[in-house]
């Protein structure tokens, strides 16, 4: 009778680890009406961004985020991320197997949530403020204000621009991202996004060279109506 209990006792045990190997290491609900409740585990700062081991009721995972103040123990809410998988981050010099992007994280929960996805998401919300810049066109080169005004034109094409860099995130995706203003508009439409390798600085003035593609869709929710893809730093 003994050996019968262990033997039952065994392959529970066994059942159970089977179970938790088989346990991703984090489940994404992308939807956009959902708080995500996490409690504080880790928190690892770098000099642009905060790095958080969190708990979502039983499951453990990291995310990354602006950097915020946050401490062990502390609840935040978040609504979407994306997912990276054997991420690098050169802050920390630290790999991390599977890791969220969240854009954006509060110590309350996040109210008309379906409201502010599509605020976060609308093309014009997220370029901020038009700023009164003038700069000399290079030869060649296009205007912001002349691709949004002819993007079927441009679809697919190598286009050459000049302006200043207003927003700069590095190694999301294996690409750093821009976002570039001239000084010119097209219905309201004055800031686009580039994907790069090449390194920048805030308030740089530069001149880049990529590929235009249209409605490009990175997953979850992350979607690019106009954007300069592969681009190369010229100056």
């Amino acid at each position: 009778m003994k050996s019968i209990y262990s033997i039952t006792f065994i392959l529970l045990v066994l059942s159970f680890s089977s179970c938790k190997e088989k346990q991703k290491p984090v489940s994404i609900d992308n939807s956009i009406d959902k708080n995500h409740v996490v409690v504080v585990q880790e928190v690892l700062h770098g000099e642009k961004y905060s790095y958080m081991n969190v708990k979502e009721k039983f499951v453990e995972f990291w995310i990354s985020t602006d950097k915020v103040l946050a401490s062990v123990g502390d609840t935040l809410y978040y609504i979407d991320a994306f997912e990276m998988n054997d991420f690098k981050s050169k802050e920390l010099d630290r790999v991390f197997e599977s890791i969220l992007f969240v854009s954006e994280i509060s110590n309350k929960p996040i109210k008309k949530a379906e409201k502010w996805y599509k605020e976060k998401h609308n093309t014009k919300t997220a370029q901020g403020t038009k700023y009164d810049i003038k700069l000399k066109r290079p030869d060649g080169a296009v205007s912001i204000a002349d691709i949004y005004a002819n993007t079927e034109k441009y679809n697919g094409k190598q286009l050459k621009l000049r302006g200043v860099v207003m927003r700069y995130n590095e190694m999301i995706m294996k690409k750093n991202w821009i976002h570039l203003q001239d000084g010119t508009d097209h219905n309201g439409e004055f800031d686009l996004t580039i994907t790069t390798t090449d390194k920048v600085q805030l308030g740089d003035t530069i001149i880049i060279e990529g590929t235009l593609m249209l409605d490009k869709d990175f997953g979850a929710g992350y979607v690019y109506p106009v954007i300069l893809e592969q681009a190369t730093v010229l100056n």
